[in-house]
C-alpha cells in the first residue's frame, strides 16, 4: 500500500495531482484506496490505475494492422510477454478504456467551461437588456422635456 505521497514520488508528479486523479478516477479506484487513521492508502493495482490515466492520449499511436499475426506480435513486443497473448490483450483494452475515459472527462470539463462561459454571457446579455430599457425610457422623458421647451418658444 502506497501513500499519496508516495505515489506521487513514484510517477513524478506532485501529490495534489495524485488528489485530482483520486477524484476523477473515484470509480475505476473503488477497492482499490482505503483511508487509515485519515491517511489515504493505494494499493498496486490503484497505483497502475493513477499511472496510466497520466498517458496522454494524444501520444498514443493506433496502428491500423491488416493480418490477424501481425496483431499478436504487435501485442507481445508492447507488453513484452510472448506465452500469454489473451491476457495482454485484455491489459491493451483495459489501457484504452482508460485513455477514453480521460478523453471523456477533458470533453467533460471543456463542457462544464462553455457552459460556465454561457451562463456568464446570458447574465451579461440579461443585464444589457435591463440598461438598454432604462435608456430608453430616459430618452423618452428627455425627448418629451425637448419637445415642451420647443413648444414653449
Amino acid at each position: 500500500m502506497y501513500k499519496i505521497k508516495e505515489v506521487a514520488n513514484l510517477l513524478g508528479v506532485e501529490t495534489i495531482e495524485i488528489h485530482k486523479k483520486l477524484v476523477n478516477l473515484r470509480q475505476d479506484l473503488k477497492g482499490h484506496t482505503v483511508k487509515k487513521n485519515g491517511v489515504t492508502l493505494i494499493d498496486e493495482k490503484g497505483l497502475s490505475i493513477i499511472e496510466r490515466s497520466f498517458v496522454d492520449i494524444d501520444d498514443v499511436e493506433i496502428l491500423d494492422v491488416v493480418h490477424n499475426d501481425e496483431i499478436e506480435d504487435d501485442v507481445v513486443l508492447e507488453v513484452g510477454i510472448d506465452e500469454d497473448v489473451d491476457s495482454n490483450i485484455d491489459l491493451d483494452i483495459d489501457t484504452k478504456i482508460l485513455e477514453l475515459k480521460k478523453s471523456i472527462n477533458k470533453t467533460k470539463n471543456a463542457l462544464i467551461e462553455i457552459d460556465t462561459q454561457i451562463v456568464k454571457t446570458s447574465n451579461v446579455l440579461q443585464q444589457s437588456s435591463v440598461n438598454l430599457e432604462s435608456n430608453i425610457k430616459k430618452l423618452k422623458l428627455l425627448e418629451k422635456e425637448f419637445y415642451k421647451n420647443v413648444n414653449r418658444r
